[in-house]
């Protein structure tokens, strides 16, 4: 595995420095507004967070995985309770609030751990601490910072790991790419130990968003294989290919050669949706994938899906046409095993 010397950090009048490959971390002062910022992804699993800083005064403090964004948090700490807020769209916008029973003064120590089955967070002051474990916290998608609101904070640190930077496997991918529900493929894999992979993605991401993650993702390591699973929003017209998901296959595919990278495609199932406006064809794009002489998943044959028509084998597609049902998940999981078999290699040790 190969890392990179080099980790860029984008910060507003704030000094950062490099601990490891694999470790994102900024330093500074913060007034009111004034954020720390390390990187935009969309990583799903297998994170952690930890802010420190002197409090000269405190109102409040936020810590974030994005904004805007679909399937984004963000902590919000004030002087009686933390806030958790994740974000599915302006009309649905999901807050829990827990009384943390801590006076802010002297130094704040705050500890995120973002696994699987949900947040484990660990706030102290002052000599006390709180703590609480499986909250609910998606924040996979968008940039990581913390902000003061109202608060005059000094030697602030603000510091994120993923420890699947060494992986020998980066997977990107769109709502496909649920960890838990067993409507989603990768639950499968994760149940079965193959858990030492990297995973990025979140719903509704196209290629121009997977190339962007990408490329902040191979800042921090190279693997041996990408698993480039970006299409369905991206969607074919009766005419051609889509210029977008052709744009960043392209662009994926030079990146990989230049850096010695297996690439590893997939195909895209045509689906009906709900209705007229839900169907999306991918018949050019998936033509283009078995031409393309890389191997590839064929997520097709999976589920038998007519690449015109959207139709799916009996009880695999849901019934808002788009997704797969439990049947459909699995099949589209036994595909990937068989023609991508690294991956049950990758178990966690």
């Amino acid at each position: 595995m190969k890392h990179s010397n080099l980790l860029f950090a984008t910060v507003l009048a704030i000094a950062s420095t490099t601990l490891s490959a694999q470790t994102l971390r900024v330093s500074g002062n913060m007034t009111d507004g004034t954020r720390l910022e390390l990187e935009e992804n969309s990583v799903k699993t297998y994170k952690s967070l930890a802010f420190t800083s002197t409090v000269k005064s405190f109102k409040g403090l936020k810590l974030a995985h994005g904004e805007n964004r679909y399937s984004c948090s963000y902590l919000t700490l004030d002087a009686d309770s933390v806030h958790l807020t994740t974000w599915y769209g302006a009309t649905n916008i999901r807050t829990q609030a827990y009384a943390h029973g801590l006076t802010i003064e002297h130094n704040l120590q705050v500890w995120m751990n973002m696994g699987i089955s949900g947040l484990n967070l660990r706030i102290a002051s002052n000599g006390i601490t709180f703590t609480k474990q499986g909250l609910p916290w998606d924040g996979y998608n968008g940039m990581i910072y913390a902000e003061s609101a109202g608060s005059e904070l000094t030697d602030c640190t603000l510091a994120w790991n993923c420890k699947k930077y060494d992986a020998d496997i980066y997977m990107f991918g769109d709502s496909y790419f649920g960890v838990i529900s067993k409507m989603r493929w990768i639950s499968y894999m994760l149940a079965d130990g193959y858990k030492d992979i990297f995973i990025d993605g979140y719903p509704g991401e196209g290629s121009k968003d997977g190339v962007r993650d990408l490329k902040n993702a191979l800042k921090h390591g190279t693997p041996k294989y990408v698993f480039w699973c970006e299409g369905m929003n991206n969607a074919d017209t009766a005419e051609g290919v889509s210029q977008a998901w052709l744009d960043g296959y392209n662009e994926v595919r030079k990146i990989c050669e230049e850096k010695g990278i297996e690439l590893i495609l997939t195909t895209t199932p045509t689906v009906k949706g709900a209705d007229a406006k839900g169907y999306r064809i991918h018949s050019f794009k998936n033509d283009i994938v078995r031409k393309s002489g890389l191997r590839y998943v064929d997520f097709n044959k999976a589920v038998g899906a007519d690449d015109k028509t959207g139709e799916w084998y009996p009880g695999m597609l849901y019934k808002d046409g788009v997704h797969p049902t439990e049947t459909g998940a699995v099949a589209l999981y036994q595909q990937v095993l068989t023609d991508f078999p690294e991956v049950m290699a990758a178990e966690a040790q």
